[in-house]
């Protein structure tokens, strides 16, 4: 296109690409942060923004769990709740929240404006045996021991 206008002038180019001068106009006036998928503007997506709060509790023994992993499955952005079970996570209303926590069965929540509170229940038959090896380096490594005779003792 660059050398196309380099090589003829502008006039030629003009009735060239009519088309370009009667689109020019259409084109100038689109918003640019349209996004495509929705059709909506960048600012009407951050008023529907909330935050997703909520408690994530263990089913059998009703005590909270820290450290589980809140993710929001459309954003792709996740979290840990805190030493309470507490969490707050970006999500919009219909997004899908998950709860994850190791040795616990996973729960898909969808957001609906309201606070969700989580029971997360113990999952059979995952961990059966943990194997735990462990290494050490002996090079350093001092006994105490009684020094040794000069003159054996009989």
């Amino acid at each position: 296109m660059y050398l196309l206008v380099q090589s003829c002038s502008i006039r030629g180019w003009m009735k060239r690409f009519p088309i370009v001068l009667l689109l020019l106009p259409v084109l100038v006036s689109i918003p640019s942060d349209t996004t495509a998928s929705t059709g909506t503007t960048a600012f009407q997506d951050t008023a529907r923004q909330q935050q997703a709060r909520g408690q994530v509790m263990d089913a059998e023994e009703n005590i909270p769990l820290p450290g589980v992993t809140v993710e929001n499955l459309v954003k792709r952005k996740g979290v840990l709740t805190t030493a309470n079970g507490d969490y707050s996570i970006a999500a919009s209303p219909g997004d899908s929240l998950r709860f994850s926590y190791i040795g616990k069965r996973s729960v898909v929540a969808i957001f609906r404006g309201a606070a969700i509170n989580v029971r997360l229940s113990k999952q059979e038959g995952v961990l059966s045996e943990v194997v735990v090896t462990g290494f050490q380096d002996w090079t350093n490594v001092s006994f105490p021991a009684p020094p040794l005779p000069s003159k054996p003792t009989m």
